[in-house]
This record gives structure tokens, C-alpha cells and sequence, in this order.
């Protein structure tokens, strides 16, 4: 390495130093309910990483997110980065096949239409308009009996 090579590369370490410096104040997103997740990818094709929340129910053919209030659910793909929180909300499902938890992943909406079917396609068994590709699950909690699946 000549010396106008090293310069030039001494001259870029500044630079790496404040890219690497984290913002302060910076905040994680708040998890959004799967009630309102739907607003977010209603449109067919669409899809955003985010952070949801809701009631995590695991069976033999299904694994959905949804929330008693309302009427929409996600169908969960489970794709860890992390294995943070897994075996407690292994154990969770152990006991009554259901949690509430926070997931952090990719939230897709209806596939884009396909002209040549007649009807409409939706996501896994259930027929879910959403699909949630899960890559880390940040909180598990069970579920109180007396909530409704």
C-alpha cells in the first residue's frame, strides 16, 4: 500500500466512526395489534416489516396471530433469526396451545390477484388475509383462561 492509499484510508476512518455511533433517543417501534396490522398491508401485494402484537395459537394444521376483538388474523410463518424467548413461549403453547406475544418480522397482505383464477387467494388453511413471516419473538406472556380463542 502506497502512502496515498493509506492517507486516503485514514482519511475515511472518521467517517465509520460517526456512522457507527448509535443515535440517542432512538426508539424501538411499538408493536402494533393485529387489529390494526391490516391497514398497513390491505393493499393486495404489500408487505412491511414490523412488530405485531397479539394471541399466538399453534394446532396441528395451524399457526395464526389474532385478537378476540376483532376479526382479522395472520397466518405465521415461523423463520427465527433469534432464538430469544423461544422455549418460554414453547412451554406456553405446552400448556394451552395458545400466547399472547410480540413478534418482530415481515407482514405481507393478500397476494397481488391472479387474472386467471376466479378467486380470491388469502394465506394458509385458515384463510387469513395476512401472512406474518416471524423472525424474532420479542415478548410471550400466557393467555388468562377466561379469554376467548
Amino acid at each position: 500500500m502506497n502512502k496515498l492509499q493509506f492517507m486516503a484510508r485514514l482519511t475515511m476512518l472518521p467517517v465509520l466512526v460517526v456512522l457507527s455511533i448509535p443515535v440517542s433517543g432512538a426508539t424501538k417501534p411499538a408493536a402494533v395489534s393485529v387489529c390494526k396490522a391490516w391497514k398497513i398491508v390491505e393493499k393486495p401485494g404489500s408487505h412491511r416489516k414490523i412488530v405485531v402484537s397479539g394471541t399466538y395459537y399453534e394446532g396441528l394444521e395451524e399457526r395464526s396471530l389474532y385478537d378476540p376483538k376483532c376479526t382479522e388474523a395472520a397466518w405465521v410463518d415461523i423463520d427465527l433469526r433469534s432464538q430469544s424467548n423461544r422455549k418460554r413461549l414453547e412451554k406456553l403453547l405446552t400448556v394451552s396451545s395458545r400466547a399472547y406475544v410480540s413478534f418482530e418480522g415481515e407482514l405481507y397482505g393478500r397476494p397481488i390477484p391472479d387474472p386467471k383464477k376466479e378467486f380470491v387467494q388469502v394465506w394458509g388453511r385458515g384463510g387469513q388475509r395476512m401472512r406474518l413471516v416471524v423472525w424474532s419473538i420479542k415478548s410471550a406472556k400466557p393467555v388468562p383462561k377466561d379469554v376467548p380463542y
